[in-house]
């Protein structure tokens, strides 16, 4: 049956909160044509109103068509936050079309809300057990990374979510992820990076002689960090070789190392090339 769209109460439950605005209005244009193929379903509030169950993008695309009424199907009144979110969660997991941030929350809430552990999860929405960790270790990860996984523009592999907590310094996580998508770099050399920078950021610092990167690590202005994509070898050691194939061989190094995209003092702190020119330069001195 037909019921007038101004009685319908979104779900507060409702797992998705993204919502592609071409995407709704291309299916809005496709209403206008055809009408509204596969009914919303609602649930009756007791008030002569309706709260929507399943089929938020349908609704919002009906508005954006000029639709006063769309088919729906009924529910009873069962006054069970719980049960429209479940509801609300599968009819969304059937159709694939949560974000992994968004599938997360909902299955976090599940767990937090509702005492569900992840195996009742998995039987309730039909995903594995694995699926549903690995999501739920995506809300492990700063804010701001969630957000760029959110929106498609970082992996949502679960190992490089692993590999970026594994950075224990949040300030040097974040700045991972924000080079790995503003360079766009793949998965494989994602967790490369990540696994080199981890290692950077844990290692001990090489007890070099003075004037040897540890040293200069140690006092200069540790809080100020340069600009990633201006760090090299050659400013890493602090000199400039006058043996141009000597410094052209540096900048080579530097582009072709993994940890390239987040080069800097603390990261490239234990490089064996900086130690290696700087017994060059010793060397050659009269």
């Amino acid at each position: 049956m037909n019921i007038p769209i101004n009685k319908i109460i979104p779900n507060p439950d409702q797992p998705r909160k993204t919502f592609d605005q071409t995407s709704l209005e291309d299916l809005a244009q496709s209403i206008r044509e055809n009408g509204v193929i596969q009914a919303v379903t609602v649930e009756e509030t007791g008030d002569g109103k309706y709260m929507l169950v399943d089929g938020e993008r349908r609704l919002r695309a009906s508005k954006l068509a000029g639709l006063t009424e769309i088919p729906a199907a009924i529910t009873p009144y069962s006054n069970g936050a719980g049960k429209r979110l479940l509801q609300a969660m599968v009819a969304n997991l059937q159709r694939a079309d949560l974000n992994p941030i968004e599938e997360a929350l909902g299955y976090k809430r599940l767990q937090k809300e509702f005492g569900f552990s992840v195996d009742q999860i998995a039987l309730k929405t039909g995903k594995c057990r694995k699926t549903i960790d690995d999501r739920l270790l995506l809300l492990k990860l700063d804010a701001e990374i969630q957000e760029m996984i959110a929106v498609g523009s970082l992996h949502r592999d679960p190992r490089l979510a692993k590999g970026l907590l594994a950075i224990t310094d949040r300030q040097a996580r974040v700045q991972t992820t924000r080079e790995i998508v503003r360079r766009r770099v793949k998965l494989d050399t994602s967790l490369r990076i990540c696994d080199r920078v981890a290692k950077a950021m844990t290692d001990k610092p090489c007890q070099y002689n003075q004037g040897a990167p540890a040293i200069t690590l140690a006092r200069v202005r540790v809080q100020e960090r340069k600009k990633r994509t201006d760090w090299d070898i050659l400013r890493q050691l602090g000199k400039v070789p006058p043996w141009k194939v000597v410094e052209d061989a540096a900048s080579a190094t530097c582009e072709g190392c993994g940890l390239r995209p987040v080069a800097s003092e603390e990261s490239c702190r234990n490089c064996p090339a900086v130690e290696l020119l700087r017994r060059m330069l010793e060397a050659g001195k009269p």
